[in-house]
């Protein structure tokens, strides 16, 4: 699988580099039916929480503002995500290499070299 592009141990050291967070993990306290069991939350109960607007339902952030002083809603930073991006790249890329392929493929009909 090619996803995520930039691998989450890099995302993390990213956000500890901004010099904002004091802590950054990875959720993988999840049940099978991919709802969050909180235990990371109920072991910190940090002071503040942030996250992107509409990475968890209402009943979920419901759940988070009991366990933390603050919950801080973003904005997304970016409409399109990183994959979508390469994803887009890579499309202009393959029209780009057609466009070259009608262009020799027209020279070698008509006898051009």
């Amino acid at each position: 699988d090619s996803r995520p592009v930039v691998p989450e141990d890099e995302r993390m050291e990213m956000l500890l580099h901004t010099g904002y967070p004091d802590f950054v993990t990875l959720v993988k306290d999840v049940d099978s039916a991919g709802c969050w069991r909180y235990g990371l939350l109920d072991a910190v109960r940090p002071n503040v929480f942030v996250t992107s607007k509409g990475s968890y339902p209402d009943d979920q952030l419901a759940d988070i503002r009991e366990r933390c002083e603050e919950v801080i809603e973003l904005p997304r930073q970016a409409e399109t995500s990183t994959s979508e991006k390469v994803r887009q790249m890579m499309m202009w890329q393959g029209k780009s290499l057609a466009a070259q392929l009608r262009v020799m493929a027209d020279r070698l009909e008509s006898g051009e070299s």
